[in-house]
């Protein structure tokens, strides 16, 4: 079975690209995804999901989201290790922090469009985190939009990091981003850019127009008090289309829909 390639890019909106060193797993990898990925496999549904956070409608000027795991600011600041769901033109009134800066729209563009405000401070751990379903022998596109705020300042307007994780029934994650660094870190150089991370989920013939689980974590790499704030938006895992077609002619006698059957795909 070849193995999963993964390709990660972070670009700011507009501009070229900005290469990103590129993670490669090895063919037992690829085993390793297909077992994880293929308990609970199920008949076929819409695959991926796309994460844009709403709308809020004046007066209301906040929210959480249940896909966020860092701890929900429901009022006044928002501090290190907290979030809140907001609308952009007031985060600056709703927060009372002037280190915040207020948009004319998030990144989508909707009316009244929310989006993630996050000061990620010291955690490194999780802040969004969803399942969602993938098909065997597609291949996959992960995006994140941030628009970094204050960079790390201990670091000279250095970068900020995150990552993204796909896993599949276990929990256990099975291919990574590696660290996307932010572009943009200058306050004078503000503007939305985007982190891609691409997979593909090896074709396995017996599983043709089936269903898998998967799941996404997004974590903050960068652990600093001074600066990491950032807003978030437009979240999406995207079928980018076919892998190539690696089904064996003769198939192996496996037990069917079994962590089993799956590893017998190792070949």
């Amino acid at each position: 079975m070849p193995a999963i390639k993964t390709h990660s890019t972070t670009e700011t909106e507009g501009a070229t690209s900005v290469k990103v060193k590129p993670s490669f797993k090895t063919a037992g990898a690829s085993a390793a995804l297909l077992a994880l990925l293929a308990f609970g496999a199920s008949a076929q549904a819409q695959t991926g999901f796309t994460e844009t956070f709403g709308t809020l409608a004046p007066p209301t000027d906040r929210t959480d989201n249940d896909y966020v795991d860092f701890t929900y600011a429901n009022t006044g600041a928002v501090v290190d290790d907290h979030y809140a769901i907001m609308r952009p033109e007031a985060v600056v009134s709703s927060t009372g922090s002037a280190y915040w800066v207020d948009l004319s729209s998030d990144h989508t563009g909707d009316l009244n469009g929310a989006l993630m405000v996050l000061n990620a401070g010291t955690s490194t751990g999780v802040f969004y985190a969803r399942d969602f379903n993938v098909q065997a022998g597609r291949m996959y596109r992960v995006e994140g939009w941030r628009y970094v705020v204050n960079s790390n300042l201990a670091a000279n307007n250095g970068p900020l990091a995150w990552k993204m994780a796909i896993s599949g029934a276990s929990g256990v994650p099975t291919v990574d981003s590696g660290n996307l660094n932010s572009v943009n870190n200058n306050p004078a150089n503000r503007a939305w850019e985007s982190s891609t991370f691409e997979f593909t989920v090896p074709q396995d013939c017996a599983a043709r127009g089936r269903t898998i689980n998967a799941h996404l974590d997004i974590s903050n790499q960068t652990a600093q008090t001074s600066g990491n704030d950032l807003y978030v938006d437009d979240i999406s895992v995207t079928d980018i289309g076919a892998a190539p077609n690696t089904c064996p002619l003769h198939l192996p006698r496996c037990p069917p829909w079994t962590l089993q059957a799956w590893a017998c795909w190792a070949c």
